[in-house]
């Protein structure tokens, strides 16, 4: 997720100066690079914030710039980017069960 340029949604990548979220779904052959370079690369970057989707273990590792640890998250998700903006609210064992148990 990118915030807007200049009051609306980037029309290509070039518009786009910096992200507020990126999103992993991990996966045996890339959770190391997920867990450590990406994390660390965005984290240099300043991105708000970075998630990595464990779907076997139905939990979501949320990391932030400044994390030396992730928040591990498996009940409920609470996002806020953008202050005039209502809060993103996820339930994740319903999503988990809605995302896998099909």
């Amino acid at each position: 997720m990118t915030p807007l340029v200049e009051g609306r949604r980037p029309r290509d990548w070039a518009d786009i100066r910096t992200l507020l979220l990126a999103i992993e779904v991990l996966a045996p052959g890339t959770a190391r690079a997920d867990r450590r370079l990406k994390r660390r690369a965005y984290q240099r970057h300043g991105i708000l914030e970075y998630w990595i989707v464990d779907l076997d273990a139905r939990l979501i590792e949320r990391w932030r710039p400044d994390d030396e640890r992730p928040e591990v998250l498996g009940e409920r998700l609470a996002w806020h980017p953008v202050p005039h903006l209502p809060q993103l609210e996820l339930d994740l064992p319903e999503l988990f069960t809605e995302v896998l148990d099909r």
